[in-house]
């Protein structure tokens, strides 16, 4: 844990680490993922999900930290409950009733002016310096915001062909599959979950420097929300709506973070 002096709550531990094959399966006239030994609570909205423990309040059992590994279930949680990504608390700001959020253009695709798709929880107020400190992609490339609401959009799941039925191939990795994309649903496997930011507004720069003056954060450029340009290059051999979208994209897959 070299560098930190908090393991963030996000973060999975070794031990939590699940490695189960998946196949296919037929279901309902078509195929579909799932796990040799399914449970219900393994799809979310018809999309199978990765498979993860949540030992954190486990010390024992739990091992080491994977600093590079998310905990499925504790992402999932903390954007359904608007949890801190480092502390687990909530992140809302009781005061304004607005929520944090640190980004980078790794994890982030705009949609409009003031709003966009992301899979990074938020950071409330009082994790937010150490997060700046600790985290060396926060300190080349964060732009820290605060947002009215957030509501889920879909999923980052890897996409998969049927080579035979018990043998999935990876077809597409870290791409976003929306709720009402379902024809994709079926061959997906989640791995975070992607909620939609309104009303963001950029915290000023003042503000940012007073809360860690040694932070290097990205300007909002004019008529955007950050400086992240919108990707309108084209992956090879894919489809029309599995590559990054131009502009506010219709429903359905693009890219949101690798």
């Amino acid at each position: 844990m070299t560098g930190y002096t908090t393991v963030p709550y996000t973060i999975a531990y070794a031990n939590e680490l699940v490695d189960e094959p998946i196949l296919f399966e037929w279901h309902e006239y078509e195929l579909r993922l799932t796990y040799r030994h399914p449970h219900r609570s393994d799809w979310v909205n018809g999309i199978l999900r990765a498979r993860s423990l949540d030992l954190r309040d486990r010390p024992k059992a739990r091992g080491s930290e994977r600093m590079r590994k998310l905990n499925v279930l504790r992402q999932w949680k903390c954007m359904n409950h608007l949890l801190c990504q480092v502390c687990g608390a909530p992140a809302t700001d009781p005061e304004s009733g607005r929520i944090p959020w640190l980004l980078v253009p790794t994890v982030f695709e705009r949609t409009g002016e003031e709003s966009g798709r992301t899979n990074a929880p938020p950071t409330c107020w009082n994790c937010i310096p150490k997060a700046l400190k600790e985290c060396p992609m926060l300190q080349d490339q964060a732009m820290l915001c605060t947002v009215e609401a957030a509501l889920s959009a879909g999923v980052l799941a890897d996409l998969y062909r049927a080579r035979t039925p018990a043998q999935p191939l990876l077809w597409r990795h870290n791409v976003f599959v929306a709720w009402d994309a379902i024809a994709y649903h079926p061959v997906a496997l989640a791995v975070a979950q992607v909620v939609e930011l309104y009303d963001m507004r950029p915290v000023p720069e003042k503000d940012i420097a007073r809360t860690h003056p040694s932070a290097r954060v990205l300007r909002p450029q004019p008529a955007q929300l950050v400086g992240i340009p919108p990707v309108g290059v084209d992956q090879p051999g894919a489809p029309d709506n599995v590559r990054p979208p131009v502009t506010s994209p219709p429903p359905g897959i693009s890219q949101v973070g690798r």
